[in-house]
């Protein structure tokens, strides 16, 4: 089984749980050529990413402690399992890590594999939503089955 979030930037994004192959033969993605990705997670979700049409120059991989200097209107995607088992984050750690991008108008995208962590996930990103810093970003929860 794979999960895709599907992201509105110009068209569709796709982006696959990064332990199974894509099924997708061609994808065509069209990013502005100022946008900024930024991954916590292995390489083998960049590499999928790549696969996909994003172009490398535009992925960068970083370390959680570091989301907070990255530029303004970024897009993050980590990989919650990465970052849980290999980082030993817990779900405190990430709204503390979060506060900043989702405050300073970044696209946060999480990546979760196990459907009974979803809600958990989804509070966490409510409480870093909600922390007292300006808030100019819309964060809608979803469930991907």
């Amino acid at each position: 089984m794979s999960i895709s979030i599907f992201l509105l930037i110009n068209q569709y994004i796709p982006i696959l749980r990064h332990s199974q192959s894509s099924r997708y033969q061609s994808t065509y993605l069209s990013l502005p050529p100022s946008i900024h990705i930024f991954v916590v997670g292995p390489q083998s979700l960049i590499n999928n990413l790549t696969e996909l049409g994003v172009p490398s120059s535009a992925i960068n991989l970083i370390s959680p402690n570091k989301l907070s200097s990255t530029p303004n209107g970024s897009i993050t995607i980590i990989d919650w399992n990465y970052a849980n088992k290999t980082l030993h984050m817990n779900y405190n750690e990430l709204a503390r890590t979060l506060e900043t991008p989702m405050g300073k108008n970044d696209l946060v995208i999480i990546v979760n594999e196990n459907p009974s962590e979803t809600l958990m996930l989804e509070e966490t990103m409510a409480v870093a939503w909600g922390q007292p810093i300006p808030q100019q970003g819309h964060w809608v929860p979803g469930l991907l089955n």
